[in-house]
Parts: structure tokens; C-alpha cells; sequence
């Protein structure tokens, strides 16, 4: 959250940094980063992108505010 320290915070920033920072492909490469195999690193993350993440309102293409 240092990309948000010094900006106004709303929910549009907020959406956007647990969007980005939650990510199936940025995930991924934070697990490579830390050492895991490219083929474990591709099961978590194909699971985690099937099953997880599409529950999330961060899944969803739609504005704040809407329905």
C-alpha cells in the first residue's frame, strides 16, 4: 500500500491496488519470486484463478457504484 501513502484514499484506489496486487499473473510471479517451481507456481495460481478469484468483487468488471 506505499503506492497509496500521500494520495487521498477512495474506493476506486483502494480497488485498484487489491486489484493489481491480487492478480492471478502478478500472484504468480510473486511466487516465483520467492522460490516455487514454475509448474507448483502454475497450479496454485490456475486454481486460485478458477476458484477464488472469479468470487471477488476484484473478479468482476463493473464500475463502483453499480450494481
Amino acid at each position: 500500500m506505499a503506492d497509496l501513502i500521500g494520495k487521498e484514499p477512495n474506493m476506486q484506489s483502494l480497488r485498484n491496488y487489491l486489484q493489481h496486487h491480487l492478480n492471478p499473473l502478478h500472484l504468480y510471479c510473486r511466487l516465483r519470486a520467492f522460490g516455487i517451481g514454475h509448474v507448483r507456481a502454475s497450479r496454485l495460481c490456475a486454481y486460485y484463478e478458477r476458484h477464488m478469484y472469479p468470487l471477488s468483487w476484484l473478479g468482476r468488471e463493473h464500475k463502483i457504484g453499480t450494481v
